[in-house]
Order: C-alpha cells, then sequence, then structure tokens
C-alpha cells in the first residue's frame, strides 16, 4: 500500500478507501488528514477532507 499521510501509517488505508469508494468528503478531527501534501493528494481525487463539525454545519445548511 503507498504511503499517502505523513506520520501515521494507518491513516494511509482510511484515506484510500475514501478516494477508491469516490467518497466526496472525509470527516475527521485526526489532524494527521489536514497535512498540506495529504490535503492536495485527496483533492486531486475530488476528496475534501473536513472536521466533523464542518460536516454538520453543512448537513445543517443544506436541511432535510
Amino acid at each position: 500500500m503507498p504511503r499517502v499521510v505523513p506520520h501515521d501509517p494507518k491513516d494511509d488505508a482510511i484515506l484510500l478507501t475514501a478516494i477508491g469508494g469516490k467518497a466526496e468528503r472525509l470527516a475527521t478531527r485526526d489532524q494527521h488528514f489536514f497535512h498540506p501534501d495529504v490535503l492536495k493528494i485527496a483533492a486531486s481525487y475530488g476528496v475534501r477532507i473536513i472536521t466533523d463539525d464542518a460536516l454538520l454545519a453543512e448537513l445543517r445548511a443544506h436541511g432535510p
């Protein structure tokens, strides 16, 4: 498996699953995912990495 998340190899599988699953967002509080290189890789596959609070705000803004 390729290394994509510096400082925490266990996070690689999570990011690669989001990419492979064509996720639009990956919501997390894990600061390793907010590394500039990780954000760039994720964005190149259309995955936005955001906090769980940001996800909740987006969902509330769109309403039921």
